[in-house]
Formats: C-alpha cells, sequence, structure tokens
C-alpha cells in the first residue's frame, strides 16, 4: 500500500480534519483547506465552538464544499 501526503486538498465534497485537544490549525492546514474554512474553523474554535475534546464534531457548510472537524481528545492519550 502506498501512502502520501498531500500539498493540496483534491477535490471532495466533504473535507475531514482531526484535531487534538485544544490544538489550533497549523498554516499548512489552513493552506490545505483554503481561506475561507481556515477563517470560519478560526472562530469557532476563538468561540469555543470546538476544542479537539475526544468525539466532538463540528461541521461547516459553503456552497461547493462540508468541512468536518473531529476531536482526537488529549495528545498524551494516544
Amino acid at each position: 500500500m502506498k501512502l502520501s501526503i498531500a500539498n493540496k486538498v483534491p477535490a471532495a465534497d466533504v473535507i475531514f480534519l482531526a484535531l487534538y485537544n485544544k490544538e489550533k490549525l497549523t498554516d499548512r492546514a489552513k493552506k490545505l483547506i483554503g481561506t475561507n474554512f481556515a477563517k470560519k474553523a478560526d472562530e469557532r474554535i476563538k468561540a469555543k465552538d470546538f476544542d479537539g475534546s475526544e468525539g466532538q464534531v463540528l461541521t461547516l457548510f459553503d456552497k461547493k464544499q462540508k468541512f468536518v472537524m473531529i476531536g482526537r481528545g488529549k495528545k498524551d492519550k494516544q
């Protein structure tokens, strides 16, 4: 099986991103998901609507795609 890391997100209906508890979006993640979703995600994190708690899910929409953030919980539990 061949695995690789993308430098850009391919066209998709839904984008999933898993974050640890209290983790913020990295500059690379922001670039991959695009300015619109990055701005919305940062707003939701700052508003404490999403903090990366285990099992937490936040879905953001625009006319073309859905962006789903999934909480992974505390990083040291992994």
